[in-house]
């Protein structure tokens, strides 16, 4: 009898730990190319092209991760707020915010909670952003030529600008 009681307890906790797994899949959001719209979102991934819209808020309560495969276009006047960490994986490109040198009528008004972090990511461009922890970014770019190189080749040249 405590056998079976001990079993039954072992997989009712096995289960609610399989269902914790599967929750953070359920609410992840990918885009595979195109236009985000805007909107409140828990989990946010970009797996291919895609770009925020020209206007409007999106919103992520936990974390935005640009793939391998991923680009993201926020070079727009919308908002970007994501309340945790922002990932960029290798080959992945992130451009973020606007300024009326990159040809927007104003500056956008994206909130970063936590942290930017790249590994080997083809390229990562902040404008009038705001970030609340840390930029990491190693290794990756695409050469001068904008042509892509292996990881493999070592360090690439990294620029970046500040804005007061």
């Amino acid at each position: 009898m405590k056998i079976a009681r001990v079993l039954v307890l072992a997989f009712g906790a096995s289960g609610l730990l399989l269902a914790g797994v599967g929750t953070a899949a359920a609410q992840t959001t990918f885009c595979a190319g195109g236009t985000i719209a805007a909107g409140d979102y828990v989990y946010l991934a970009v797996t291919g092209p895609c770009a925020l819209p020209d206007t409007g808020i999106v919103n992520v309560s936990k974390s935005l991760t640009v793939r391998s495969t991923g680009a993201l276009n926020g070079v727009k006047l919308s908002t970007l707020n994501v309340k945790g960490n922002v990932f960029v994986k290798a080959g992945g490109v992130l451009s973020l915010g606007c300024s009326e040198e990159l040809g927007c009528s104003g500056p956008s008004d994206d909130h970063i909670g936590q942290s930017v972090r790249a590994s080997n990511a083809l390229a990562v461009i902040l404008h009038n952003d705001t970030i609340g922890g840390g930029v990491v970014v190693s290794g990756g770019g695409g050469g001068l030529d904008c042509t892509r190189a292996p990881p493999s080749k070592g360090r690439r040249p990294m620029s970046t600008s500040r804005t007061a």
